[in-house]
């Protein structure tokens, strides 16, 4: 993940501004890549929260804080749609990879609204599966964009929902969003294969009835071959990211504004 678009990422919260002293909150953090760069970026007299529903990934990031002396980052245990923190408290809220997780991206959305400030910044990178491609087109990567976007449906993920940030937004109450879209392509390297490892690793196809292991495996194996050709080009599939601020003196916060 973070050699696909860890590099892209950083470059956009850059962009966007992240004073020193900042107070962040980071939603769905999982062992926290994001967390330390965030901690980073806000310096010594910042604070960065960072929330995740999996005790087992806070264990880890916790772990890594501890072992690098990273002395403003504390870990809470929430879900995303109810988070135990003050109200009105955070300069910038963020999230990635969380809102395809959820079958209420909007209660998301709306929930890192209320934590931050009047004039506070909220931001999330979201997938779109439609920018999983090769170059030249080939056959095998039209089945696995298909598949990884049925595959999720079948799990309840919408792996479409980058494209679809701005209106999240907007019913959430955040007025003018802005968005970019990350849309990396390798002709080698791991990076090539990002998606290709995450299908091998979480098998939606097969835990979902798309698919038998036995033709799943054929399908890893055709892929493979278009990785170790560098006469194709790979397109990860792209990550949008979406950002507004909130209002200064908000009014209520309704499904439609």
């Amino acid at each position: 993940m973070e050699r696909a678009y860890g590099d892209h990422t950083h470059r956009i919260l850059g962009e966007l501004g992240i004073a020193d002293g900042a107070k962040v909150v980071d939603i769905g953090c999982g062992t926290g890549s994001i967390t330390k760069w965030l901690a980073s970026a806000v310096g010594a007299a910042g604070r960065v929260v960072a929330v995740d529903r999996s005790a087992e990934q806070l264990t880890l990031l916790s772990e890594d804080i501890d072992r690098d002396s990273i002395g403003n980052v504390t870990v809470t245990q929430a879900d995303a749609m109810q988070i135990e923190l003050a109200r009105g408290e955070f300069d910038l809220a963020h999230c990635r990879l969380l809102i395809s997780h959820t079958a209420e991206p909007v209660a998301v959305v709306r929930e890192m609204a209320a934590l931050v400030k009047p004039g506070g910044l909220v931001v999330s990178f979201e997938i779109d599966i439609n920018g999983l491609t090769s170059f030249p087109r080939t056959e095998i990567y039209d089945r696995f964009r298909q598949l990884s976007r049925n595959s999720g449906q079948a799990m309840g993920l919408d792996f479409e929902i980058g494209t679809k940030l701005p209106a999240v937004f907007r019913s959430a109450g955040l007025a003018a969003p802005d968005m970019e879209f990350i849309e990396p392509v390798y002709l080698r390297g791991a990076e090539k294969r990002f998606w290709e490892y995450t299908a091998r690793e979480s098998k939606l196809p097969v835990q979902t009835g798309l698919m038998p292991e036995e033709t799943f495996s054929e399908l890893m194996h055709e892929l493979e071959t278009v990785a170790n050709s560098e006469l194709y080009a790979v397109a990860q599939p792209r990550l949008v990211a979406c950002w507004a601020r909130k209002a200064a003196n908000p009014g209520p916060m309704t499904e439609q504004q």
